[in-house]
């Protein structure tokens, strides 16, 4: 998952170890820190003098981990475990969305006192951005960034040579501060159309190392990284109108392929024929026809499946529940009986999909399920993938795409879910 910069190959391959190995150490210590890191691409690049999270080119789209070689081969490697810690804590803590047309410099430094306060016990390289580098302003510890950027932003009005110290932190004479000021430039600016994927993408990373970190590893970590994560996941659970849910993923996976058209011409070259979209896609729908899955659930679930196909989708229907008992192109009739009633699989569904899709690919598959079955060990060639949990279903053993929970009517938006084991 890793990426190389311009810089010396022999250099980059040697970060990169040395970056594998700082990762795998706080998979070993602290878990749910590197699930998150397992989720974001990473490189190796000149481009940032320390390390960052953030874009490596604005127009990237997506965050990465970025060390710079030299740097993080200077530190002992108990402090590149620290450095690692160190961006991972700005995503947990979701500090990169949080500009709001403030100061960079001062909210950087504001960012890097509360995180480089949850380090330990992995010890900090010389120079990082401490509360000991303000003490004449009394901050204390344990207060949040909106506490620490108030007090910086009055210093800096109030105090000339602190406004100085600010104004040169991008300077490449101050290098040598560590972990501190100019390292968050890469952060997407409030009001661009890379915040909001960046956002979504990040918190999915943090929901899927959530599900996959034991209560007992959670019970350990800090006060204030476990409530940032539960907010967040209070947030992403609430109750969405299930039939939007559906509609929306269905919209998601929809194609606009051109096609020629004599009914109108062509706006380039005044000719016919002309060009016009026509919006398609093409959804595997599984059911799970084991004994497990209430009719009412079945029939609540294909009247939407119904308004999926009204829009002009092809949905393709396949029952299954240990192996796959009939597959057939939606026509408008939702199935009257249900073939199998037996245990539940979920690999003969992926297996015949990935089959189908050799003749012709899927946009996206929903599969409607209890959840009870071994994790999946095939996987359709399609990037969409929408589990529907029924009332009282499990997602534990559910792997990639997001998964949806009915409720009475309510389907509960649960994310990205990559893997159903816990650490």
């Amino acid at each position: 998952m890793s990426e190389s910069s311009a810089t010396s190959p022999a250099l980059d391959r040697e970060a990169r170890l040395a970056l594998d190995l700082a990762i795998r150490v706080l998979l070993i210590e602290e878990p749910f820190y590197a699930h998150i890191l397992g989720a974001v691409p990473r490189r190796i690049t000149d481009v940032v003098r320390t390390a960052a999270v953030g874009f490596h080119q604005p127009d990237d789209g997506v965050c990465k981990l970025m060390v710079n070689p030299r740097f993080f081969l200077g530190l002992s490697e108990p402090e590149r475990v620290a450095v690692v810690k160190h961006e991972v804590l700005h995503l947990v803590l979701r500090h990169p969305f949080r500009d709001a047309g403030r100061n960079p410099q001062i909210l950087g430094i504001a960012a890097d006192l509360v995180v480089n306060q949850l380090v330990a016990p992995w010890p900090l390289p010389a120079n990082a951005v401490t509360l000991e580098h303000f003490e004449p302003l009394g901050l204390r510890e344990g207060q949040t960034l909106d506490h620490y950027y108030a007090r910086l932003e009055q210093a800096a009005t109030e105090r000339p040579a602190f406004a100085e110290w600010l104004a040169g932190g991008d300077d490449p004479s101050e290098a040598e501060r560590g972990i501190g000021p100019g390292e968050h430039k890469r952060w997407p600016k409030e009001g661009s159309g890379t915040l909001e994927g960046m956002a979504k993408l990040t918190a999915d990373a943090i929901e899927g190392a959530w599900e996959r970190t034991s209560e007992a590893t959670r019970s350990r970590l800090p006060e204030l990284v476990v409530g940032h994560a539960e907010a967040l996941l209070r947030e992403r659970r609430t109750p969405l109108d299930w039939t939007r849910k559906l509609r929306r993923f269905a919209q998601s996976v929809r194609r606009a392929p051109l096609k020629n058209t004599i009914r109108r011409p062509s706006r380039r070259f005044d000719s016919f024929p002309g060009l016009r979209l026509r919006r398609a896609s093409r959804i595997a729908v599984v059911v799970d026809t084991s004994g497990s899955l209430d009719v009412p659930e079945v029939e609540q679930f294909f009247a939407e499946v119904h308004g999926i196909w009204r829009t002009g989708a092809e949905v393709v229907v396949i029952e299954c529940d240990a192996e796959v008992q009939r597959a057939s192109i939606y026509d408008g009739k939702p199935p009257t009986t249900a073939k199998g009633r037996g245990g539940t699989s979920f690999d003969p569904a992926f297996a015949w999909i990935r089959r189908e899709e050799l003749r012709r690919p899927f946009d996206g598959v929903i599969y409607l399920t209890d959840g009870y079955a071994l994790p999946p060990t095939i996987r359709p060639r399609c990037r969409h993938l929408l589990w529907v949990l029924c009332p009282g279903g499990t997602e534990r053993h559910l792997a990639g795409g997001s998964v949806v929970r009915l409720r009475g009517g309510m389907m509960t938006d649960r994310g990205h879910n990559d893997s159903p084991g816990k650490t």
